[in-house]
């Protein structure tokens, strides 16, 4: 269910990519799975993951790994559609890290 959403939630916010993405062949399960298993902790460095994942406890939901994704996808966008699989690839192993480093982050979320 949670791949379901995720599709459903790119195809429509960022219809381009997900376009880009099928033509590729290249499946959330590819790039998102370890965003899930680790919450981004091999992706981004220490400071955001910790945030990701007080926020994570704390709502005890999946939410915050999807928006954080879809802020790393719109991000991203104009890079990744310029590149075949190999370079998305890339982008989500190196690139994603090096665009963050030093930076610090901050997160708002609304609780009901």
């Amino acid at each position: 269910q949670q791949w379901y959403q995720r599709r459903v939630v790119i195809t429509a916010g960022l219809p381009e990519l997900h376009t880009h993405f099928k033509a590729q062949g290249f499946h959330p399960t590819t790039y998102a799975s370890q965003w899930f298993l680790t919450l981004f902790a091999t992706l981004l460095p220490l400071n955001a993951v910790f945030r990701i994942m007080d926020i994570f406890l704390w709502e005890q939901t999946f939410d915050i790994i999807f928006q954080v994704g879809i802020a790393l996808l719109k991000e991203g966008k104009d890079h990744l559609l310029t590149q075949d699989i190999e370079g998305m690839l890339q982008y989500f192993q190196n690139t994603v890290y090096k665009n963050y480093l030093g930076t610090f982050f901050f997160f708002s979320v609304e609780h009901t």
